[in-house]
This record gives C-alpha cells, structure tokens and sequence, in this order.
C-alpha cells in the first residue's frame, strides 16, 4: 500500500470533557457503552449538552452514568498562549480530527458512479463550518491509499484538493447536459457494475486494510476520532462463498482499539426495485453498518443525496456524546433489555445507540508504523506557553519525561531527544526552513529523579515567515520510538512578554 506523506501538521484543539463523572468499578457489572446524537427540534445540531441534561433508562430502571464524553464544540478553552497535545491532568478527552476517506476501489467504475461520488464530495466538503480539524484521504487502484490533504482547519481546502486532484473526464453520455435524463440508466448500470466490482476480493481486503491502516496512524492522537467511509460497500459473502465477516471483526477490533468511530455514507444512493439490475441494497450495507455501530458510529444509505448525508455525518459527528453506566450481571443472558435514553432539555431530541463489543482482539495493542498524517500527537506529552512579538515568537517549551527513554548504566541515566520545528502556510505546505536540535541527557540520580518529577523546559525564539500559519513541533526520542507532535496556530498567539 502507497501513502502520501504531507509536510505540514494539523491544528488540533486540545479538549475536556464537562463535569466528568468518576468511575466505579465493580466485578459483577458489566459496563455499557452509549453514543448520543442530539439534535433541536429544527434538526439542528446541539452541542452544549452536559451530563445532567441526559437521562439512561435500563428497563425503565434510571441509571447512573458513570462517564460523559461530551462534543468537541463544549470544550473549555486553555489559557492565551498555552498550548498541548494532551488533555490536561483528570480531565477526558473529547473529540479529535475528522478523517474523510473515499473509497474508489468499493464503487463501481461504470463511467458515473465514481464521478457522482467525487462531485458530491465536493460539494459537501464546500459547505462543512470552517474551524474543524479534517483531513481527506482516497483510495484508488492507482495510487493505494492517498494523502489528498493533510489535516487542516480550513475545510474549503479539502474540496479545493478533490476539485484538483487528476480525474479522467466521465463518459459524454453523463455530461451537465445530460445528467437528468441518463441518470436512471447510469443508476442501473451501476449496481450491475458495481456488483461484478465486488466479485474481486483483493479490493475488498485492500479497502479493509486503509482502514487499519488509519486506525493505527490515528491511534496515538487524542480524542475519539470520526473517520466519515464513502463507499459502495461490498457483500460480506461472495457467490464463491468466500466471507469477510472475520476479516470485517478484525478491522472494527482495530478501529475501536485505536478510538475511531466510523460514519459510512453509502455512495450507491437510493437503489430502487423494479430495473432489471436491481438487488437487495443492503447486500453491500451489511459490512459497513457492522463497523460503524460497533465503533460508535453511524450508516448513511439509500438515499441520492449523498452529499447531503456527508453533512449529516458531521453534523452528528458535531452533536455526538459517549457516555457509559455499569449494568449489573444478572440477567444479561436471560433478560433483553430495553434502553432509553431522554434528553432533560424540552428543545432537545436524541437518538442513540449501544456500542456493542465485537470481541476481545479490541483491546490487543496496535503495530506501531510511521505517522501517515500529522496530526496533534502524544506518545510524548507536550506543553508551550507561547508570546509573541512582530514576527518573532518566544517558546518554552515542557517536555515530560516519562516519554522519554532514558538507560541507566553506572548510577547514571542517558538518553537523547530531537527537538524540531516547522513553519506552514495556510494551505498547509512548509514555509520557511525546518530547524532541529538534539537534546542529550546524561544524569546521576538527583538530576534524573528530578527531571522525572518536574519535566523538561526547552526555551527558543524563532523567526515567523511572511505566510506562515501555524507553527508545528515535533519531539523524536530515537531510543523508544515515541514521538510528541504539537501544533500552534499563529492567530492564537497573544502579544505580550516572553513566558517565564
């Protein structure tokens, strides 16, 4: 599998969650997992709910949740000029980047299809609200698994990317001027196609494994991750008999392991009986309806207005919360139990679903593999309180220790660090030159268990570049592996001294 790797590195806003609830833990309950979407009664999402404005139900029985991870858009914000790739001490991460994924490989190249797909991706990445972390990942015969853009803040960047991206012209008979009146024609065509598509099952795995391949690039990131699938889906059983079904658990195991929840937006659009090429639609929707609600997300199908369903998803993505209460064990396998779940707030409606275990491969840990994307990661826990001044800017930055491998040999502990910093315009490309410096460490006791205790402060001034938008540092420990990558956007640094 090809990838793409961008120079620049996403602005990632450190979240928490609201009143966090402390856990109990107790060995004759089992924990349930919900995910709430909430919606006002004009459809619009809300985003501002807190614990007490939600109610659980276990047959007719209030429960008492236990944890609440709330939507991104209800973070408190840090302070002016502090900056961090992790939540702070005791408080939950809420919600991390948004990843697009459109997968070509699961829709039928008949000539329309793929286009259709393409445009109305376009035209939904237009529309979605600046100020959200989202990337935009294909998935082609030709160039595997792509970086089309890195994550980015600006949201009209990724349709400007899928607008620019090398497409054949489509066949003349789907032109503008024709589009209406070959439509049902082409729709036909495409489930005959897309049918003989699927029959191949390498494409099948190959989609499968994209997805793996970004649950583990997006394991080390914080906060639950939305990855939005634009597929055509495929059948979990071919005529062959072969079946996906352990190879589709496997890939939700590695996507729930790594906090990602899938949205599937099924490309086909609506498929209606009556052509001759009809078949049953949810043959391809099984598949992605088991990944998505067993990672706490959601299947989008059946319907033409795919770019409409794209909004949808991120706007329920917007209007999502995770929260969690302990069923006691007694009668789990006899009893079916029925859930509810009530808003408090009379202007609210929500719907929910349980994120249901699909089995223990979830929590075996990921391979670890070189970023694809750079997003906010935190393998080594940053922090940097930042000022600015003209176009220079002071950092101190606080490195923890703990994510740094140090080697005692002789009562003494050595260790090194890269420590670099890159510079990015808007559209997300480096600007300026890339500096780095290697940080050693050779430490009797004292120094060590201090520097274990208190961390490490590594202050610098650098130069702004005329374009650039965000600052992106990066912290390398070369014993261990593990690497901290954080990101400042240039507009929120304040003016002022240098911090202390």
């Amino acid at each position: 599998m090809r990838f793409l790797r961008l120079l620049a590195f996403a602005a990632l806003p450190v979240t928490a969650a609201q009143n966090p609830v402390d856990p109990t833990f107790h060995a004759d309950t089992r924990l349930v997992q919900l995910t709430v979407v909430a919606h006002d009664k004009n459809g619009k999402a809300v985003a501002d709910l807190n614990v007490d404005d939600l109610e659980v139900l276990d047959n007719h029985q209030r429960q008492t949740v236990r944890f609440f991870v709330p939507s991104i858009d209800g973070h408190r914000d840090p302070p002016a000029g502090f900056f961090s790739n992790s939540p702070p001490d005791g408080q939950t991460q809420g919600r991390g980047p948004t990843v697009f994924l459109l997968d070509f490989l699961t829709i039928a190249d008949d000539g329309y299809s793929q286009y259709r797909a393409r445009q109305k991706a376009i035209d939904a990445l237009a529309t979605l609200p600046r100020g959200e972390t989202a990337a935009l990942f294909i998935l082609d015969l030709t160039h595997g698994l792509t970086v089309l853009h890195d994550f980015t803040t600006d949201t009209d960047a990724l349709s400007r990317a899928l607008r620019a991206f090398p497409w054949r012209t489509p066949a003349p008979e789907f032109d503008a001027g024709n589009m209406r009146q070959d439509k049902s024609t082409a729709l036909m065509a495409s489930v005959e196609n897309q049918q003989k598509l699927m029959l191949q099952p390498s494409q099948i795995y190959e989609s499968l494994r994209a997805l793996e391949a970004l649950a583990a690039d997006l394991a080390t990131v914080p906060g639950r991750k939305p990855l939005i699938w634009i597929s055509g889906g495929f059948p979990i059983q071919l005529k062959n008999r072969l079946n996906f079904a352990d190879a589709v658990d496997q890939t939700t195991a590695k996507l729930k392991a790594a906090n990602v929840s899938l949205y599937a937006v099924d490309s086909r659009g609506l498929i209606a009986p009556g052509n001759p090429h009809y078949q049953d639609p949810w043959t391809n929707a099984d598949p992605m309806w088991r990944i998505a609600t067993h990672t706490g997300g959601q299947l989008y199908w059946n319907r033409n207005d795919i770019d409409g369903e794209i909004r949808k998803a991120f706007d329920d993505i917007r209007a999502t919360y995770t929260l969690g209460y302990y069923r006691p064990a007694d009668g789990d396998t006899t009893e079916k139990h029925r859930l509810k779940v009530n808003s408090t707030r009379k202007d609210v409606e929500v719907e929910f679903w349980e994120n249901e275990p699909s089995g223990s491969s979830a929590s075996q840990p990921l391979p670890r593999q070189a970023p694809v994307t750079n997003a906010d990661r935190q393998d080594i826990p940053l922090t940097a309180n930042v000022t600015r001044r003209g176009d220079s800017i002071a950092i101190s930055l606080h490195l923890d220790s703990k994510g740094i491998g140090l080697e005692e040999n002789d009562g003494h502990w050595r260790g090194s660090a890269e420590v670099g910093a890159q510079f990015a315009g808007p559209d997300g490309k480096a600007d300026g030159i890339a500096v780095s410096r290697t940080i050693k460490a050779d430490l009797a006791k004292p120094a060590h268990d201090k520097i274990l205790a208190d961390g490490l402060d590594y202050p610098t001034t650098l130069t702004i570049p005329k374009q650039a938008a965000t600052l992106y540092v990066r912290v390398s420990d070369d014993r261990s592996g593990r690497t901290g990558l954080l990101s400042v956007p240039i507009a929120l640094i304040p003016v002022g001294d240098p911090p202390k």
